[in-house]
């Protein structure tokens, strides 16, 4: 007993340091009764306190908003939230991450917002996000289990360490449950797919010492295919004008077609009756070109994928003694999904043997000395050659999450927590792909003697049998996952009593352990056979040991006046030059009446490298450049200036076939890129300025300004300026001879000369990570509810959430310009704004709401080499609304209709927009707006 006398004068006397100088002043503490007022744990602080609104502004979602407003996932509504401006990818885009939801404050990046689970870190998705960051995805948490979702916007490292740039979302679960609730919901649309259905029980008990929390979450997601809708189902639903379509857009799309050079390239035609042994081809003309076999196939596209999730959430807790108790959290996800797509060959994905030799002419083109021919070879097969399966790709993920605790109090003062938790997160995936060597043997035979190719013909018109689908396919399956361990204690509680009320303060230690692994299939990288055709993919192995510890003071300096006090230190043991990283925070409260709260909150922020930008073995994607260095040689030999070509040693002749035969300044190259252990860590500030007003007991209100900096952020080395630099050095604009320059030849390789249209194009690039981008932007939240009882007829209740960018500046490089208006700059996708506004009104028995979603203006897109001709501009904001009706049978029943994009809205868009579905799916909430007007039925019983 005396030991732990001696610590606790120890720990008074240690910490009661720091309070005197941060309060300027000590006084002996009052010596009279006060009554105890029940503090909470509120995200943001680590310390009690007794009410929600602080020195950081918060948002919270709870499980009555999820409902009311008809959200049917997680995802939906964190992604609706006004904060929530920018970009990011949705399951309408396919990429690395088909199936992963994530959410992107304040535009800083996917990556940049750390997502905690009761207060503990969660596994980050597996698969890199874009093939470069690592994200948490938001599909994992089941709607049954959270009471709430609090996020707190802007740095919050000094708090929870890295990753906190952005801000923080606490998902909050549910906990001592003593009743049964029974949830059975689903939804259609008015315009047919996307079928939900789901189930839910959430359960749970106390018996003397322990109590105990289930919930059970099941959820079906039907598939939406493009089809499905009727603005989507076919070529010409491209949002310009009919006459305005090039030939090209106008002719039924080339699905199996062979070109050969004939003064000109021409089709070479199949004949109907080769096309009409598939089940759906044409025997379809292009009148510059000639015949070929064609299908629109623009509604087989997956738009929503078909997925099945299900959950098990646990938590108990049991009371060891008065002091202490033990706790343990169990959540368990399952997710299988499927998304369909379609199989694309083309003779640019010939052997290498080929692709290397003299016949092989770039970009697909090829010579066969046989028959002395030019050829080009195009095909997408049919659903009748892969035999139900080979369009399909497949994902199989789980997560699981455990976190063990001891809680309670010791010294008689001082609240505890001693924690360990652990989550892993799993991902399969898996499709059929073509052997990229054995695809190619198939349909061009190579003589490895003469290293001549031929076409087999007979092969090239016939639709494959299962023979040639098992011969040529193989299922490219891949696996990854991603771990982090958790341990830690954390001590809270008040050290003295000032003349204005207790210093408290909270002392953390924490170790975390994190790895991820991503291991594609063989093939994919190329490291058996010769890869498939047309695909490649990112992955890397790596983990990180972290240390940190940190301090929290908040300090009553006078009647009113609150000030908050953060440091925090981490240590990172890893292979980048990280090392050890302080970061602070200052919070001031002052409320000179009861009424009214002033608030600012000021830190620096600090963020490690995502373990893919470090650890990403070397891998392959596909991406456009513009070549401007091609361009301006081009120009140089139109001016009949070949002394301006800049491309070394280019032979003139055969620059200008280049130049001169269907040239396109921008194409698609392959690239690679791996990561740098030479990262250092991204850093920054975040201030937050605003105020809390409470006039009346049903009115209040929130408006905070804010502003967050971003220094040294992390981004792959950007194509477009290798090839902007290739130019300068080359024109002498830049030092040939200088490191930049040398450095810049070494990320690009082009074709030699190869006597056609592809001599000196880039054949490769080459990038990596650096530490390079500044970002600062400066903006407002403004909330405001009101509540207003109408007599005996109800409350009728509105609220508004309103945040608006004011200003964003952006550097990609040190010593560039900075961007200072980048906030309106016509390349930037993020909403300058986002608003959201709801009018409820409540009865004994009804609960009516209807919401409004306000996405600001965005820029179009427009192409300037691009046939539509269509003017730069913004679009006008969108609305969205969604309405829903609650009916209280008695005390056990409930039954809600809702109404999701009530007014059936679609994007904003013009005849900019040239690739389906013709709308920014970035920016806008791309599910609801595919979805369309969505009706939702759930009955709800208690017991």
């Amino acid at each position: 007993m005396k030991k732990l006398n001696l610590l606790a004068i120890g720990v008074k006397t240690a910490l009661f340091a720091g309070a005197v100088t941060a309060s300027g002043f000590a006084m002996a503490a009052d010596e009279e009764t006060v009554e105890k007022v029940e503090r909470i744990q509120v995200t943001g602080s680590r310390i009690k306190r007794s009410d929600m609104e602080g020195a950081a502004p918060i948002i919270s979602i709870t499980a009555a908003d999820l409902t009311d407003k008809g959200f049917v996932t997680a995802y939906d509504a964190i992604q609706s939230l006004s904060a929530a401006t920018g970009t990011n990818q949705g399951q309408a885009f396919g990429g690395f991450t088909a199936n992963a939801e994530t959410v992107n404050f304040r535009g800083l990046g996917p990556n940049r917002t750390l997502v905690l689970l009761n207060g503990k870190r969660v596994a980050n998705y597996p698969r890199a996000y874009n093939g470069q960051n690592n994200v948490f995805n938001l599909a994992t948490i089941p709607m049954a289990a959270i009471q709430r979702i609090d996020i707190v916007t802007g740095g919050q490292s000094a708090i929870y360490g890295s990753d906190a740039i952005a801000g923080v979302m606490n998902i909050i679960t549910k906990r001592g449950v003593e009743e049964t609730t029974l949830n059975i919901g689903g939804s259609t649309t008015a315009h047919g797919g996307a079928n939900n259905k789901k189930i839910s029980l959430v359960t749970g008990g106390q018996s003397n010492d322990f109590n105990w929390t289930l919930a059970l979450d099941h959820d079906v997601q039907d598939a939406l295919m493009a089809k499905e809708r009727s603005w989507l189902d076919d070529r010409f639903d491209r949002p310009s004008d009919i006459k305005d379509y090039p030939e090209h857009a106008l002719v039924m799309p080339r699905t199996l077609m062979a070109m050969q050079f004939d003064d000109g390239w021409k089709y070479l035609d199949p004949g109907k009756e080769a096309c009409d042994q598939f089940d759906s081809l044409q025997h379809a003309n292009r009148p510059s070109r000639g015949y070929y076999c064609g299908v629109d196939a623009s509604g087989t596209s997956t738009m929503i994928n078909g997925r099945k999730n299900s959950s098990i959430y646990f938590n108990s807790s049991y009371e060891i003694n008065d002091d202490h108790q033990f706790n343990a959290d169990i959540l368990f996800w399952n997710s299988d999904s499927e998304r369909e797509g379609s199989q694309f060959w083309d003779t640019r994905f010939l052997r290498d043997e080929i692709v290397e030799g003299p016949n092989y002419l770039g970009s697909g083109y090829f010579y066969t000395p046989g028959d002395g021919n030019y050829n080009y070879l195009q095909r997408t097969f049919q659903p009748q050659e892969m035999f139900g399966k080979g369009n399909t790709s497949k994902f199989d993920e789980q997560m699981l999450t455990t976190t063990l605790s001891f809680t309670g109090t010791v010294l008689e003062d001082y609240d505890y927590e001693v924690f360990a938790s652990y989550s892993q997160s799993k991902d399969e995936q898996s499709g059929y792909r073509v052997k990229k060597e054995v695809g190619s043997d198939y349909f061009v035979a190579y003589d490895a003697e003469s290293g001549a190719p031929s076409i087999n013909w007979d092969r090239w018109f016939t639709p494959l049998d299962e023979a040639g689908f098992n011969e040529i396919f193989g299922l490219n399956n891949s696996e990854s996952d991603s771990s982090v361990l958790t341990t830690g204690a954390n001590i809270t509680g008040d050290l003295y009593e000032l003349p204005a009320g207790a210093v408290a303060f909270s002392a953390l230690v924490e170790y975390e352990k994190s790895e991820y692994d991503i291991n594609v299939n063989p093939r994919t990288l190329g490291k058996e056979g010769q890869g498939w055709a047309g695909l490649t993919g990112t992955e890397g192995s790596g983990e990180r040991a972290r240390t940190a510890i940190a301090l929290e003071l908040s300090v009553p300096v006078i009647d009113g006046l609150l000030l908050n006090l953060a440091a925090r230190y981490d240590n990172y043991n890893d292979d980048t030059q990280v090392g050890g990283a302080p970061t602070y925070q200052v919070g001031v409260e002052y409320r000179p009446v009861d009424e009214l709260l002033l608030r600012a909150n000021w830190g620096t922020t600090f963020r490690a490298p995502d373990l893919h930008n470090v650890f990403k073995d070397p891998s392959g994607s596909y991406s456009s450049v513009t070549d401007y260095t091609l361009v301006a040689s081009c120009n140089a030999i139109a001016e009949g200036n070949p002394g301006g070509v800049l491309i070394p040693g280019a032979d003139i002749d055969s620059l200008t076939k280049t130049c001169t035969e269907d040239f396109n300044e921008s194409y698609t190259v392959f690239g690679v890129s791996q990561g740098e252990k030479n990262l250092k860590e991204e850093t920054g500030e975040s201030l937050t300025i605003g105020f809390v007003w409470q006039p009346l007991d049903n009115l209040s209100m929130t408006f905070d300004v804010y502003n967050i900096l971003m220094e040294d952020a992390v981004r792959t080395y950007p194509t477009d300026r290798v090839m902007r630099q290739e130019r300068d050095c080359l024109a002498g604009t830049e030092d040939i001879n200088s490191n930049l320059c040398k450095d810049t030849f070494s990320r690009l390789d082009r074709y030699a000369d190869t006597g056609f249209n592809t001599s000196y194009k880039v054949r490769e690039t080459r990038s990596s990570f650096i530490n390079a981008a500044m970002q600062e932007q400066t903006g407002f939240d403004f909330q405001l509810d009101y509540d207003y009882e109408i007599a005996d007829f109800g409350v009728v209740g509105f609220k508004t959430e309103y945040s608006h960018v004011l200003k964003t500046e952006r550097q990609t490089f040190t010593g560039d310009e900075i961007e200072k208006d980048y906030r309106d700059d016509y390349l930037n996708s993020e909403f300058r704004s986002k608003v959201t506004n709801s009018l409820s009104y409540d009865t004994d028995e009804w609960h009516f709401v209807l919401t409004q979603y306000r996405y600001g203006s965005l820029p179009n897109d427009v192409d300037e080499d691009d046939w539509t001709q269509v003017e730069k501009r913004r679009y006008a904001p969108l609305f969205m609304y969604n309405l829903g009706v609650s009916y209280e049978i008695n005390s056990s029943n409930l039954i809600r209709l809702g109404v999701n994009n009530l007014m059936d809205s679609r994007a904003r868009y013009d005849a900019s927009e040239q690739g389906s579905p013709y709308f920014n799916i970035f920016a806008y909430p791309s599910t609801a707006i595919i979805k369309g007007r969505e009706f939702t039925l759930n009955y709800t019983v208690t017991f």
